[in-house]
């Protein structure tokens, strides 16, 4: 999170999101913020995951940005929260087994159907950190259903032992204290940071979130199975479905990140490394996301319609190929 160069209010092009909650049998209630006509099937449909210590509501800040206009009026959004992560939200109860990066994924499927979702609607899925690694493994059981990924700050690997201790003791505070404390915000800024410092705004939003909206016990049961997290190298190899993978010059997940854009066959990848951009370029310059997706989308049969800027020097595409369409459906654009 840092500053926005691009403004991020409400536009008529982002519909309020709609909440829905859908209860699972395995693992409780997931709450979902829908944005858009997800029964339009002229429109493109997107499924977000976030990452640990965000949820939804940064994804809906990026499509409020104006840079979103043309995509946002085109799409329609299906943002789902790993269980207890929404805004206010009431502790889960005692003795509740978080679900793993992979059960979460192998809940997808159900939670889209339950939301009325059919099983033949394709989709794009875009992921953060945590939210990339579940929607990494969730392209592995969608298929041809998926017609792009969009992976942000994606790592591959298993926790190293630094990561691992310092998310332990992240977790252990706030267990103990129940609630937010400087040590879990130094551990999920350095997460979303590293080295970096955002800007003071960013930082001060990122505070009051953490603080004020984030539940710190069940935080705290998704940043634990976070860091055991499993190795994701070998979907990835195998992954044959159109992926965007982004990053930021400065980001602290860089060369995990550049790892995982490796692990992908050739062909159908792209990867965004932004220059002066740090670990979240939704906050930090929206705009050249914007660019980088709707050229990656429309690239796999989508947004053929919409006038796209061209990217600037500091926010370049690496390996770019001619992607084959994937579907002739008609988006009306």
């Amino acid at each position: 999170m840092a500053s926005s160069s691009a403004p991020n209010v409400q536009h008529p092009h982002a519909p309020e999101p709609v909440e829905k909650v859908v209860k699972t049998e395995k693992w409780g209630d997931f709450n979902c913020f829908l944005q858009g006509d997800i029964t339009n099937h002229h429109k493109i449909l997107v499924i977000t995951m976030h990452d640990i210590g965000l949820n939804h509501t940064a994804w809906v800040k990026f499509l409020n940005a104006k840079c979103m206009d043309s995509f946002a009026s085109r799409a329609s959004f299906i943002h789902i929260n790993a269980p207890g992560q929404h805004d206010k939200a009431e502790d889960l109860p005692e003795g509740y087994a978080f679900p793993s990066m992979k059960q979460i994924a192998e809940e997808l499927p159900e939670i889209l159907k339950s939301l009325g979702v059919e099983d033949s609607r394709e989709l794009i899925g875009v992921g953060e950190g945590a939210g990339a690694t579940i929607m990494v493994r969730f392209a592995a059981l969608a298929g041809k259903r998926l017609l792009g990924l969009i992976l942000l700050e994606c790592t591959s690997g298993s926790a190293g032992f630094l990561e691992w201790a310092e998310g332990k003791f992240a977790t252990w505070k706030l267990d103990r204290l129940h609630k937010m404390n400087p040590s879990a915000e130094k551990y999920l800024l350095l997460h979303h940071y590293g080295g970096r410092k955002g800007s003071e705004e960013a930082v001060k939003e990122f505070h009051a979130s953490l603080y004020d909206r984030m539940n710190a016990h069940n935080l705290s049961l998704f940043i634990n199975v976070f860091q055991s997290r499993t190795d994701i190298s070998s979907l990835l190899k195998n992954l044959h479905t159109p992926t965007l993978v982004v990053t930021g010059h400065d980001s602290p997940h860089v060369g995990e990140v550049e790892k995982v854009f490796n692990f992908l066959p050739k062909g159908n990848k792209t990867l965004l490394k932004a220059e002066d951009v740090g670990g979240d370029i939704k906050e930090e310059h929206p705009e050249k996301l914007a660019e980088s997706m709707q050229y990656f989308i429309q690239g796999i049969g989508g947004l053929s319609a919409i006038p796209l800027p061209r990217l600037g020097r500091k926010a370049s595409l690496g390996e770019t190929p001619k992607i084959p369409r994937q579907c002739s459906m008609d988006y009306g654009l």
